[in-house]
């Protein structure tokens, strides 16, 4: 969603941010655009975004012929629509859609005097101008730092940010399987040697906390294994809640079992007698050992 405001603030050359422009902005900023009832939930999800990601948008200011001279953040200040009304704006003769090139003539702010002494703060602007030399550039704010707009910045600079579980090497470990990373419980433990751990959620953790320095393939097997299975009674809990669709255990566990064994065919382990064995209760032929040492 961040994303499609980024394309939205840059007028971004595409069919979607175009028909944006001419449909529902309109004209209008779109930090000023107010959220209607009979908007889409995909339109109104974006619009309230803006909070969140406001103070997140910055606009270094060139010649100042793109930045909104009320509602974009180009100075210290941040928005002047925090300090001066839509009223007041209009009243002093200025269009609510100015830019920043609109207020600024010759060379010094257009604004009148009044405003000096109702708004003191404005004067902190007059070292302030505008580069006709310079193009305006959006850029993303996190602290002090200006940045480049990517996934990665947002994600950084919006993710909650908690203390590292004790446990966080169980589920994010080398050739892990990304998307079940997140979820993780217990189920066909058997297969990875845990056929003896009690099915409660402490002692399976305690039970991958003493491996998760161990480099085996019994170790590897085991996370793998309790990622797989907690995706896959997660996507069943969804199918029952929401789509009335129930699968009987058996197969969920075929499922399971299938998604990890192709996932290992694809690793090549170090050649020894229990490599081998383990494999083989996964039904995985010796083309997939490889005596590198890795």
């Amino acid at each position: 969603m961040v994303s499609h405001i980024w394309s939205i603030l840059k007028q971004r050359d595409s069919l979607w941010v175009q028909w944006i422009h001419s449909y529902r902005l309109r004209g209008r900023n779109f930090w000023n655009c107010k959220e209607t009832t009979t908007c889409s939930w995909s339109w109104r999800k974006i619009l309230q975004l803006r909070p969140l990601v406001k103070e997140h948008i910055w606009s270094s200011l060139g010649a100042g012929t793109t930045i909104s001279a009320w509602y974009d953040s180009w100075c210290h200040l941040g928005p002047l629509s925090n300090i001066l009304s839509p009223r007041v704006i209009t009243n002093a003769g200025f269009r609510i859609d100015a830019m920043v090139t609109d207020v600024y003539r010759g060379d010094a702010w257009a604004w009148p005097n009044i405003w000096r002494d109702l708004f003191p703060v404005l004067n902190q602007l007059d070292h302030v101008r505008p580069d006709h030399n310079k193009r305006d550039r959006l850029l993303w704010k996190d602290g002090d730092n200006l940045l480049d707009h990517s996934s990665f910045t947002v994600w950084d600079s919006l993710r909650i940010r908690e203390q590292e579980v004790n446990w966080v090497s169980i589920v994010w470990f080398p050739q892990c399987i990304p998307r079940h990373a997140f979820l993780v419980w217990n189920s066909v433990r058997a297969k990875a040697d845990m056929g003896d751990v009690d099915p409660k959620w402490s002692s399976i953790v305690n039970c991958l906390m003493t491996r998760r320095r161990v480099k085996s393939a019994s170790s590897y097997v085991a996370r793998l294994l309790v990622g797989a299975t907690a995706y896959i009674i997660w996507q069943e809990r969804n199918a029952r809640l929401f789509k009335n669709q129930t699968r009987p255990p058996e197969a969920i566990c075929e499922v399971i079992l299938k998604i990890v064994r192709y996932k290992l065919m694809g690793v090549k382990f170090k050649s020894c007698a229990t490599v081998k064995c383990l494999l083989g209760k996964w039904g995985i032929d010796e083309d997939a050992i490889e005596d590198n040492g890795g």
